[in-house]
């Protein structure tokens, strides 16, 4: 009876060990990096995301013994999907906000964005003479532009509070053309990615960057954000390569 029990505790040590699995080392989670196409700092060529923001993230992840695996998903879906709180799942180039915080951890600052602005119609005689995104706001003939589920950062997010606008739920480049064709009056929009936007969409005849309104913030820093479930190890080593290369700029190392 004594020899018959060990036996059977023996195989039932065996069998749990077996369905554990070996030990997991530092590189073996992986973490999950939603993008989307937001030139020049990602795009989503047929072979992943490319972009100098993408090997700055991926020279940081080397460095921590993290397995960035890339997952290409619309803006508009990104949110929703992190609400759910999936684990080891996150998002590039996040701005920090009281509403994502909710939901999301953020990692150190990834890169520098250079200032939102606003896009216009050069055809369209009622944008001349305005200074400020408030002055904009405020014009009654005008009906702003806003992408869904975007923050604009700390300055302007405020701005937007209440105001009447209209939400696309198109990528930048379709709200672009969208606003070339009429479709709304103006938008709120990153500096460097609609300036490579434009150019590259053949856009430069009809619309216009306006990018010295009073109220417009130059720089503002952005994040990774990734779900409350996600490896707190893994983010912790991810964070220290983060800290010691710094933050990327559209032209290299930030200033």
């Amino acid at each position: 009876m004594g020899i018959q029990f060990k036996l059977i505790a023996g195989f039932i040590m065996l069998l749990v060990a077996c369905l554990q699995g070996p030990p997991v080392a530092a590189g073996d989670v992986k973490l999950t990096l939603l993008f989307s196409d937001l030139a020049p700092y990602v795009t989503a060529p047929s072979d992943g995301a490319q972009g100098f923001l993408a090997d700055h993230l991926e020279t940081a992840a080397d460095a921590a013994n993290v397995e960035l695996e890339w997952r290409y998903m619309p803006w508009e879906q990104q949110m929703p999907f992190l609400r759910r709180a999936p684990g080891n799942v996150c998002a590039a180039s996040l701005f920090k906000t009281a509403a994502r915080r909710e939901f999301l951890v953020f990692t150190e600052a990834i890169g520098k964005d250079y200032g939102m602005v606003v896009v216009a119609r050069k055809s369209d005689a009622r944008i001349p003479g305005h200074t400020s995104l408030a002055s904009l706001l405020d014009d009654a003939r005008l009906k702003g532009v806003v992408q869904v589920e975007t923050s604009y950062g700390p300055f302007v997010d405020p701005l937007l509070v209440g105001r009447d606008l209209m939400v696309s739920s198109g990528s930048t480049p379709r709200v672009l053309r969208d606003l070339a064709a009429g479709a709304g009056d103006y938008l709120i929009a990153t500096k460097p990615t609609v300036e490579h936007l434009i150019a590259q969409y053949n856009l430069a005849d009809q619309l216009i960057v306006l990018t010295d309104l009073a109220d417009m913030q130059d720089d503002i820093l952005f994040y990774i954000g990734c779900t409350k479930p996600t490896d707190a190890g893994l983010l912790s080593r991810l964070n220290a390569a983060l800290r010691h290369i710094g933050p990327v700029c559209p032209e290299g190392p930030c200033r």
